[in-house]
């Protein structure tokens, strides 16, 4: 990765983390495109009730579309209902869908009060948020 790349840190859903570490949710959606490209480091936060670190991912790609477009695409690899899709974008017309691949489960889960001794101050976002690659590091091997 280059120098000047930031660090997607990711807060999911605990049970989409565990989708997303076992492979079998490859494809992350989020209302707004992240700043990020081909083989970026995403962080995988769990977030309440679990509240931590639990893996890392690479970027594989990131497609923008309309709300249909994006699940007739990737759908299947959303881990999620189609319900549920339109639900989550219920007010949208456009989605993003961030491919990830090389998944890492942590050997062990990185709390956020562990966390927050290392990147002094830190709080969770409820989306995502930037790190630099020295924050990165100093959470996980990346």
């Amino acid at each position: 990765m280059p120098s000047n790349r930031r660090v997607l840190f990711l807060s999911l859903r605990p049970e989409f983390a565990d989708l997303i570490l076992s492979g079998e949710k490859t494809v992350e959606l989020r209302k707004r495109r992240p700043d990020v490209e081909q083989n970026d480091v995403v962080i995988l936060y769990a977030a309440s009730p679990t509240k931590s670190i639990l893996g890392v991912a690479r970027v594989q790609g990131v497609a923008q579309g309309t709300v249909k477009k994006i699940w007739r695409e990737f759908g299947l690899e959303t881990g999620i209902s189609k319900s549920e899709y339109e639900s989550y974008f219920v007010a949208s017309t456009d989605a993003t869908a961030i491919k990830l691949a090389k998944m890492k489960r942590l050997a062990q889960p990185l709390h956020l009060e562990s966390i927050r001794k290392i990147l002094d101050g830190f709080s969770p976002p409820q989306s995502y948020r930037y790190l630099t690659q020295q924050q990165g590091r100093a959470l996980v091997a990346i």
